[in-house]
């Protein structure tokens, strides 16, 4: 574990400092600076302020061994923080254009279920061929135009499709 003192000294190593230029910076002699990172002089707080202030990070950065300045500190933050807004837009948008694919989806499924119990009735009634003939293609052409897009749901539409193949003997395209 780094100590306040090992913390200092990676300050003024990283700024390519030397001791006698940072003890000028903090207005004591060099002999006074090196007791300070040889650990044989106390550290007032007042002092651990003026160290820290010279490289421009908070004290607890001494403390902590986090390098940079507050403003570097603060940039980098803010950078962060908009990454995560961008972030997070795009996971709104994303949960929005889902749950508006949901609505389309369960309304479309309405449709198809309506359309299917109306082909049950319809199919039922065999003394109406010209109906029914009528709506075998309209089914063919439906299962034909929304085969992709009912995947996920393809229990009702193979039932769909198997109801149409049962009521057209002529329907070999239908049923894959």
């Amino acid at each position: 574990m780094k100590t306040v003192i090992d913390n200092i000294k990676a300050l003024r190593l990283a700024k390519g400092l030397k001791q006698r230029e940072l003890a000028q910076m903090l207005g004591i002699t060099t002999q006074g600076y090196q007791k300070i990172e040889s650990g044989e002089s106390d550290l007032p707080l007042s002092r651990l302020a003026q160290i820290a202030e010279v490289h421009g990070v908070g004290v607890v950065s001494l403390f902590e061994g986090t390098e940079g300045t507050n403003k570097e500190d603060l940039a980098r933050l803010e950078k962060r923080v908009l990454e995560l807004e961008r972030e997070l837009d795009l996971v709104v948008r994303e949960k929005t254009i889902i749950g508006n694919e949901r609505v389309f989806l369960e309304h479309e499924r309405e449709n198809s279920i309506f359309l299917l119990e109306y082909c049950i009735e319809v199919l039922s009634e065999p003394q109406n061929d010209f109906k029914r003939e009528n709506l075998i293609n309209l089914l063919k052409s439906y299962i034909k135009d929304h085969e992709k897009a009912y995947k996920p749901m393809s229990s009702w539409f193979k039932e769909l499709k198997k109801m149409v193949k049962n009521s057209d003997p002529d329907s070999k395209d239908v049923e894959k």
